[in-house]
C-alpha cells in the first residue's frame, strides 16, 4: 500500500484537501432545512476533506481494508453532494434529511436490539415526523444513495466517479449502527453542524 508510486497519488489527495480547509471556517446564515445549502454544501465537502485526510494517514499504516471502508464513505458522500448541488432546492434539501432520518431510525432499533438507545426520545420523535411530512424519497443507487439514473443530468466529472470497492461489514449490530449514521449535517431547523468540520452557522428559528 505504501509504495513509492503511491506517493504522487498522497500528494494530490492531501492538496484536495487543502483546497477545502483554506476555505473554512465559514459562517452560513440559515434559517431552517428549506435552505441549509449554503451550510450543508461546505459541511459535506469538509466531511469528505476530512475523510480523505484519514485515508492518507492509514497508509503507511497498510491498513488496506480500513481505508477501503472510509474510501466507501467518501463515494457515498461525493455521490450525495453532486446529487444536491445539481438543484439544491428545498425538495431535495428534504428528501436528503428524510433519508438520514430513517438511516438514523434503523441504527437506533439496531442499538435498542443490543438494549441501548442511540436517540433520544425527542430526537426519534423528531425524525419519525420527518418521515411523515416529506413525501417520496431519494432515488434508489449505489448503498441508498443516488444512483447512475439521478445524476443524468450531472456535469461530467460527477458522471466519472468511480466506484469504491465494497468492503464486507461485520455482521454486528453496533457496526451496523455505526455506519448508518452519516455526519449530522441537517438535525432539523438547528441545522446541526458539529464545529469539528470546521463549518460555524448561524440559524435563525423560522419558518420552515
Amino acid at each position: 500500500m505504501t509504495t513509492s508510486g503511491s506517493e504522487p497519488a498522497r500528494q494530490r489527495s492531501l492538496h484536495l484537501a487543502r483546497l477545502v480547509r483554506d476555505c473554512l471556517p465559514r459562517t452560513a446564515d440559515v434559517h431552517g432545512p428549506h435552505d441549509a445549502w449554503p451550510l450543508v454544501a461546505p459541511g459535506l465537502l469538509a466531511w469528505c476533506a476530512g475523510t480523505v485526510e484519514a485515508i492518507v494517514a492509514l497508509m503507511p499504516l497498510e491498513r488496506e481494508v480500513d481505508a477501503s471502508i472510509l474510501l466507501r464513505s467518501l463515494y457515498e458522500h461525493v455521490v450525495a453532494f453532486a446529487w444536491l448541488a445539481i438543484e439544491p432546492s428545498a425538495e431535495r434539501l428534504a428528501l436528503w434529511r428524510k433519508h438520514d432520518c430513517s438511516q438514523r431510525i434503523k441504527a437506533d432499533n439496531d442499538c435498542r436490539a443490543l438494549g441501548e438507545e442511540m436517540l433520544s426520545p425527542t430526537l426519534r420523535a423528531d425524525c419519525e415526523r420527518t418521515l411523515l411530512r416529506v413525501p417520496g424519497k431519494m432515488p434508489s443507487g449505489h448503498a441508498g444513495r443516488p444512483g447512475r439514473s439521478a445524476l443524468a443530468r450531472a456535469p461530467p466529472w460527477t458522471r466519472r466517479t468511480p466506484r469504491a470497492q465494497v468492503v464486507p461489514w461485520a455482521v454486528c449490530r453496533r457496526i451496523q449502527a455505526a455506519k448508518r449514521v452519516g455526519p449530522p449535517l441537517h438535525d432539523g431547523p438547528k441545522c446541526g453542524l458539529r464545529r469539528s468540520v470546521g463549518v460555524e452557522k448561524t440559524c435563525s428559528h423560522g419558518s420552515g
